[in-house]
């Protein structure tokens, strides 16, 4: 990573790194990019893709995140493996942008029980028009415990969720802020044929399909803290290099990006030939566009966190940015 863009990163997040809270690589157990392929490169757990199709991710990056057709067939099935079905403690973080106000599955594993069979489950549900985030977990006993999130979700905007489950507690989060909480007092009870499935059902007598579009999805076995969620939301690692806050291609070039944080304007140095620069928020959505420009003025924008998006020698390199 470079060094000043690490270096003002860490700036955000220094009071957490400082105190040991932060570790997002501990009990990592799935990481899925979703980058026009199945690949997981943690654990090898490669997952088999069916009638989604590769898309744009919130920063307009193509073939970058997978788009869901809303039809039971339109699936990502993962694998049967027991990383993906703890007994103690699971966390679950995902990107999603969903294009229908409907109920909607995002992920679900079923246990032997003919009702409340989801074993853990996270659903989009539509109440009267408008759209909430919602967890399940349930036992082969019909012991269910289920959690409803008070933000309201927009359709055709991404949303980050996070869903924590042990065997006491479960909490969801949306964007990053705690949602809702809710107490469990049974284990995790799994159907042992049975695979994860991300946008349906395993359950073919009741199936509420996905349709839009999931980017970077991570699996955890244990919970996640409140500071790591933070980070999932506004730095958002990659998988091939979970402890970095750098984009993708951040190393492909010999770019500086700086005072980084910025109060007013950023600059950016680099040998390379810069053909533009756009700016994103930490959302996905569209701030500024400037040509042939290394001074980037940002005063009038909120305080946050900031994607540039810089074409340099014909490629496209990602950096995040806090304005202070």
């Amino acid at each position: 990573m470079n060094l000043k863009l690490a270096t003002g990163l860490l700036i955000l997040f220094s009071a957490t790194l400082l105190n040991g809270q932060v570790n997002l690589t501990q009990s990592l157990t799935a990481c899925y990019t979703l980058d026009g392929n199945g690949t997981e490169p943690i654990n090898n757990l490669t997952a088999t893709l069916s009638a989604v199709t590769p898309t744009l991710d919130r920063f307009n990056n193509a073939s970058s995140a997978m788009q869901f057709n809303g039809t039971p067939s339109s699936q990502i099935l993962l694998p049967n493996n027991p990383l993906l079905k703890p007994t103690n403690a699971f966390s679950f973080s995902c990107w999603i942008k969903t294009s229908q106000i409907a109920n909607q599955y995002i992920l679900m594993t079923r246990n032997p029980a003919t009702s409340n069979f989801e074993t853990y489950c996270l659903h989009i549900l539509n109440l009267s028009g408008q759209l909430r985030i919602r967890s399940k977990k349930c036992d082969s006993n019909n012991n269910a415990v289920l959690i409803t999130g008070t933000t309201s979700i927009n359709a055709n905007s991404w949303n980050h969720f996070v869903v924590t489950i042990d065997n006491t507690e479960m909490r969801l989060y949306t964007n990053g802020v705690l949602d809702a909480v809710g107490t469990t007092t049974f284990s995790f009870d799994y159907l042992s044929n049975k695979n994860i499935v991300l946008g349906g059902s395993n359950e073919a007598s009741f199936n509420m399909p996905f349709t839009g579009t999931m980017d970077n999805l991570r699996f955890y076995n244990r919970i996640l803290n409140t500071q790591e969620i933070s980070m999932l939301y506004t730095a958002d690692p990659t998988c091939n290099s979970v402890s970095s806050v750098a984009s993708h291609d951040a190393s492909k070039t010999d770019l500086i990006i700086f005072p980084n944080p910025s109060k007013d304007t950023f600059s950016i140095k680099t040998d390379g030939e810069i053909t533009e620069v756009k700016v994103f928020d930490i959302l996905g959505n569209f701030i500024l566009n400037v040509n042939n420009e290394t001074q980037i003025d940002i005063s009038d924008k909120p305080c946050g966190i900031y994607i540039v998006k810089v074409k340099i020698n014909g490629v496209d390199v990602n950096y995040k940015i806090m304005k202070e």
